[in-house]
């Protein structure tokens, strides 16, 4: 039985086999092993209950420690270290002697959920304060510790500058041209395939897209901190000023916000005066924003909670869902002209027919929509997903493509699918996949209006070429359904021939569903530099 002894930063093979050399060294002085034993506990007892500064450690203690595995990784000899940490953690954390003798106990492993797994003080605090032993670690004697072996636990300017830079790519990916409340709803619904509740969904949703108040700006910025560290650390989300937001890469970050949409200053140190962790407490102190305070408190301590892998991830979209906020809300320096012709249209309609035009999708779901409403001009056709963002979801609009019309006079629905590119086997079933789960409830929408057996679906795939092998798809759910693929080029064909009146309206309906859409906020200017491209080459 070791006592006090196990206490020491080692390892129990190397306490038992130097304690063993140090009790046979010592009987040379005539002390029976038991004796040897009893001392050497006995002094190391007595320098843990003594109080005030601690005095130099017992020199059988010093011995012993002279064998731990990490004595080498300083320039002092491993008593001292010892002794110095020891004078941190009472200074920092001001627990008992014993309290900062059983922190340090725990040394081999801080270092390595510290350097093996990225853990920073603050989870590492909260892993050794859910022990029975260690009831409270203060977040910053974890980060002495770390710091007196060369541990950095800090953000790296051109790490994050790297990471961010790859955000933006990958936003341009995830998001397209989505609003909003269209990236709210995006990362919402990757959310909940990690668990997280309601609560975090509607939180999130007041904090970037709002219903009845203006976005406060400083909350995103923080957030936008918040999922840069969930990148490089397993950290407690609601700990904020454990990675010092100040600074270079604090700069950077919230930097990305230009000056047109946040206020000077920095948003954490402005908003978390004395403050060192996000709680509700905070929110409800507020006398401004106090809900999207609330907002800001549940999201970031819903992330705090969830398992490092999950939380990383989530915070990578929300991360690429702020940049693309940050795109919307930005002015935009190429204006599309607010005039269009007939020819404009066939022009442009020519254009992207001749070759996909490497926009994510977003001009050739446009231009789907301006077909769409081309094709279905009566008025008996009631329209979904007009306008929609390219990775909109289908679900809240229970739209059957990327739009769809419904005449319940005739029980028929025509669905557009927009596909930029050569339309495959391997697509056509990923959108037949999508297709399912709107079509029961669709389906029980119709039935109220007349039995399902006099309804009829068409789904129109709009490509640039086609390779399909596949043309009667299975059965869907005893519905009448008719799959068509038309190209690009035989709509131009189609309209390239047409009446007065046909240009007039074919203009109008371009303006409508190409023209303002693309001159919107939310089309990034990529897009919008390749339509300007397209309207006058």
């Amino acid at each position: 039985m070791l006592n006090n002894l196990s206490l020491l930063p080692l390892d129990e093979d190397c306490l038992e086999t130097g304690l063993s050399e140090l009790i046979t060294s010592l009987q040379s002085d005539g002390l029976h092993p038991d004796e040897s034993r009893l001392m050497i506990e006995s002094a190391f007892e007595k320098w843990i209950e003594s109080v005030g500064v601690p005095s130099a450690l017992p020199v059988e203690i010093r011995r012993l420690l002279a064998r731990a595995s990490w004595a080498s990784r300083t320039n002092a000899p491993a008593h001292t270290t010892y002794l110095e940490l020891i004078k941190k953690i009472e200074r920092i954390h001001t627990p008992t002697r014993r309290d900062a003798v059983i922190l340090l106990s725990q040394l081999s492993l801080i270092l390595v959920l510290a350097e093996d797994f990225n853990n920073s003080p603050a989870r590492i605090a909260r892993l050794l304060g859910s022990t029975d032993m260690i009831n409270h670690v203060s977040w910053k004697a974890i980060q002495s510790i770390l710091v007196l072996f060369g541990v950095r636990n800090e953000l790296d300017v051109e790490l994050v500058s790297a990471l961010i830079s790859k955000d933006k790519i990958a936003s341009a990916e995830e998001f397209g041209d989505a609003d909003e409340r269209t990236v709210a709803e995006l990362i919402c619904n990757q959310s909940c395939a990690y668990g997280m509740d309601e609560g975090f969904s509607k939180a999130l949703m007041r904090l970037i897209a709002p219903v009845s108040e203006p976005t406060f700006i400083p909350y995103l910025q923080i957030l936008l901190y918040v999922a840069v560290i969930d990148h490089f650390y397993d950290h407690p989300s609601e700990y904020i000023y454990t990675f010092k937001p100040r600074g270079a890469v604090a700069n950077l970050i919230f930097g990305n916000f230009p000056a047109v949409l946040a206020p000077g200053g920095n948003p954490m140190l402005n908003n978390f005066k004395a403050i060192n962790r996000i709680t509700m407490d905070w929110a409800e102190s507020r006398d401004d924003n106090r809900e999207q305070a609330k907002a800001l408190v549940k999201v970031v301590i819903s992330l705090s909670a969830l398992p490092y892998p999950a939380r990383k991830q989530i915070s990578s979209t929300i991360r690429r869902g702020i940049i693309r906020f940050i795109e919307v809300r930005t002015p935009s320096a190429i204006i599309l002209p607010s005039e269009c012709s007939y020819d404009d249209a066939i022009r442009f309609v020519g254009n992207v027919a001749s070759i996909p035009t490497n926009t994510r999708g977003i001009i050739e779901q446009r231009l789907t929509d301006f077909i769409g409403a081309y094709w279905h001009q009566e008025s008996n056709w009631r329209s979904r997903g007009l306008g929609d963002p390219v990775n909109a979801t289908n679900t809240s609009s229970r739209k059957l493509g990327d739009c769809d019309f419904q005449n319940s006079h005739d029980y028929r629905c025509s669905a557009l699918e927009a596909h930029a590119g050569r339309l495959t086997n391997i697509y056509f079933f990923e959108h037949l996949r999508t297709l399912r789960l709107n079509l029961p409830a669709r389906i029980a929408e119709w039935n109220k209006i007349s039995d399902i057996a006099e309804w009829q679906l068409k789904v129109i795939f709009l490509v640039h070429e086609s390779s399909m092998t596949v043309l009667d798809p299975p059965e869907l759910l005893d519905l009448r359904c008719d799959f068509v693929i038309k190209t690009y080029s035989e709509f131009l064909a189609e309209i390239s021939n047409c009446s007065e009146l046909d240009k007039l309206t074919i203009s109008r309906l371009f303006k409508e569903w190409v023209i303002d859409p693309l001159n919107s906020p939310k089309t990034p200017q990529y897009a919008k530099q390749k339509a300007l491209d397209l309207l006058t080459t």
